[in-house]
């Protein structure tokens, strides 16, 4: 298991997913905090593969932890950032 599959599950997240949805972090009151997508080209701006990060209030953030809007995707390699930090 990757490390940051260990942290996030360490924390008490659960993966989760259907047959045909993306593989969700889900945490002990029911937040989806981190969806891992794969992108689709039917969603304009989506296109590419990203990350849904939100903090326990269930609100959409960015890498910083700020709250973004839906507009606002993050791409990124999973490897290369930390979420222990700014997902708390």
């Amino acid at each position: 298991m990757p490390w940051q599959a260990r942290t996030l599950e360490s924390q008490g997240w659960t993966l989760k997913q259907t047959a045909a949805g993306p593989p969700k972090y889900i945490d002990n009151n029911g937040v989806e905090r981190l969806v891992i997508k794969r992108g689709s080209s039917r969603t304009p701006g989506s296109e590419n593969p990203h990350v849904e990060v939100r903090n326990k209030d269930a609100q959409r953030i960015d890498p910083f932890g700020n709250k973004s809007s839906k507009g606002i995707r993050v791409t990124m390699c999973l490897s290369s950032w930390t979420y222990r930090e700014s997902i708390r």
